[in-house]
């Protein structure tokens, strides 16, 4: 196929168009055009119920109908309110990569896609013949990316992740920074990214921590990521009924947590249980240094009566010979001992 060269227009105005009303049964859905992954938006239902369809469906010869090029949501939410005819743009048939461009082109000023959604767009139109720079230097602007090469690569990795997968992923609406360490994994691998994350669904930066903490634990002990993955514990968290989501998270990031710094792991186990020991009053909180970073500890104090402030002094005065704060200082002071 010809590439495209900059600003032309997906129709041009040599190309025949008539406009008429057209009965929806006879227009033919097609997948390669249809962009969106989620349902029609209610908005745009309620907005058609009230008005009516005001800006036009394109559409071409198929069969003994027609063929959706531009206006697929429009047309689903025809069906939706049973509407019998839709205005139509009625123009001739075009390869496959002027009806991508042509819908894409419609769609710019209104749509706003996510990454999973982007990525399938470009590859589609790499499969119908639009040469890499052309995506980078057209496409990308249109779906307001930067126009780098890096980026249109890591977009068109999308295809590797299975349907449902790129299904789950969009719905969570997972970015590409978050997703695409898991293209350089196999197919196994993601599949066992699929089962935990379809089951526990957390936001973005969740995905991105254990996406991270699987990769680096993988790459250092030279095993696949499912292996992190499937591990038994991990499985047992997440068969767990008893567990919300949340919950079955926490359990699962403490285990990954544990697994990639053993040494940081028990170092914080360690401080933790020597608090605990203190038995300070409940309202009494220590504010620990996580990562070893320095040997300051923090104490906070909550009170409304000089009665409860009487008594959480005692108990931190009671504290300050026992064993259990000295173990706790010498662990935050030298803590590689």
């Amino acid at each position: 196929m010809k590439e495209r060269g900059r600003g032309q227009p997906a129709m041009t105005e040599s190309q025949t168009t008539q406009s008429d009303r057209v009965p929806r049964e006879a227009i033919q859905k097609d997948a390669l055009t249809a962009f969106g992954m989620g349902p029609v938006p209610g908005e745009l239902v309620e907005s058609i119920r009230a008005l009516g369809i005001t800006h036009p469906l394109v559409l071409i010869p198929y069969e003994d109908g027609f063929c959706v090029v531009c206006g697929h949501r429009r047309l689903e939410a025809a069906e939706l309110l049973g509407l019998d005819t839709v205005p139509a743009h009625l123009v001739e048939p075009m390869p496959e990569a002027d009806r991508l461009m042509c819908n894409l082109q419609e769609n710019r000023a209104h749509r706003r896609y996510t990454d999973i959604e982007k990525g399938r767009i470009l590859h589609r139109l790499r499969s119908a013949g639009i040469e890499e720079t052309a995506l980078v230097t057209e496409v990308l602007p249109i779906l307001g990316e930067p126009k780098t090469r890096r980026r249109a690569v890591d977009l068109l990795s999308v295809h590797v992740f299975a349907e449902s997968f790129q299904r789950l992923m969009h719905e969570l609406n997972i970015p590409l920074r978050v997703f695409v360490v898991m293209t350089k994994w196999g197919d196994a691998d993601r599949a066992a990214a699929e089962h935990l994350f379809s089951q526990l669904r957390p936001g973005h930066n969740k995905w991105r921590s254990v996406l991270e903490m699987v990769d680096e634990i993988a790459t250092r002990d030279a095993i696949a990521p499912a292996d992190v993955l499937v591990h038994a514990a991990i499985l047992k968290t997440l068969e767990d009924a008893s567990l919300p989501s949340n919950e079955k998270y926490d359990a699962i990031f403490s285990r990954l947590h544990a697994r990639r710094y053993p040494h940081l792991s028990d170092l914080q186990s360690r401080v933790r249980k020597a608090a605990e020991r203190l038995q300070l009053d409940p309202k009494t909180k220590l504010k620990l240094p996580e990562n070893f970073e320095q040997d300051l500890v923090k104490i906070e104090l909550k009170f409304s009566t000089e009665e409860e402030l009487t008594r959480q002094v005692e108990k931190l005065f009671g504290a300050c010979d026992a064993e259990a704060l000295k173990e706790l200082l010498r662990t935050l002071k030298d803590p590689i001992a």
